[in-house]
């Protein structure tokens, strides 16, 4: 009985924090709303997984998406249009005549959509963990996932096994929005960064 309990508790915490990426979305005009709340939902899974304490959540989420506000949109926007000007590129390249300028543009954009990819997984949960400059997220989440290679494959399959049952029952989107992805992230880079932290301190 005090297990089910436990299960409520924590599945009422989960649909908290969904309404609370909401709210927060639509308080920042969803424009500027969808980066800091996706961020500080990234935060408090981080500290829910490190704490194992579910309390707070709504003063956790205001304090998170103040801290991270103006550097997840900017990382947030930056990427989206990189991502933009991808996909420019995808529906453009077939158009080009000259074969090899086409293998080139080609072999350009694969390498840039794989570091696109690199980038949105770890971007996020990078911001959530540490403090640094701007362009140190993006350099640190592209490092991070070409070094711990296995992880990120196992996020893309879990990521993709949430999104496949979303899209089967769309009614879990309602309830849960994006929080049980963001805690399969969490928990894997949570690993992944005590690992490097581990790696650092053993060299030092």
């Amino acid at each position: 009985m005090f297990k089910f309990t436990t299960y409520v508790e924590w599945l009422w915490e989960v649909i908290k924090l969904h309404i609370l990426w909401i709210g927060y979305l639509f308080r920042g005009a969803v424009v500027l709303g969808f980066f800091p709340a996706t961020t500080a939902v990234y935060a408090v899974a981080r500290y829910w997984l490190k704490h194992g304490d579910t309390e707070r959540v709504s003063v956790l989420f205001k304090k998170f998406y103040k801290e991270n506000f103006k550097t997840s949109n900017y990382l947030g926007w930056i990427v989206l249009f990189a991502s933009f000007i991808v996909c420019l590129n995808w529906f453009y390249i077939p158009y080009v005549e000259q074969m090899l300028l086409k293998f080139v543009m080609y072999g350009i954009v694969i390498t840039f959509t794989f570091l696109l990819i690199l980038t949105s997984l770890y971007v996020f949960p990078v911001i959530a963990n540490y403090q640094l400059q701007l362009v140190h997220y993006v350099i640190i989440g592209v490092k991070i996932g070409l070094s711990y290679f296995p992880y990120t494959i196992l996020q893309v399959v879990l990521i993709t096994g949430l999104t496949m049952m979303y899209v089967r029952f769309p009614q879990l989107t309602l309830i849960f929005g994006i929080v049980p992805i963001t805690f399969v992230q969490m928990y894997i880079c949570n690993h992944v960064f005590r690992k490097l932290n581990h790696e650092q301190i053993s060299t030092t």
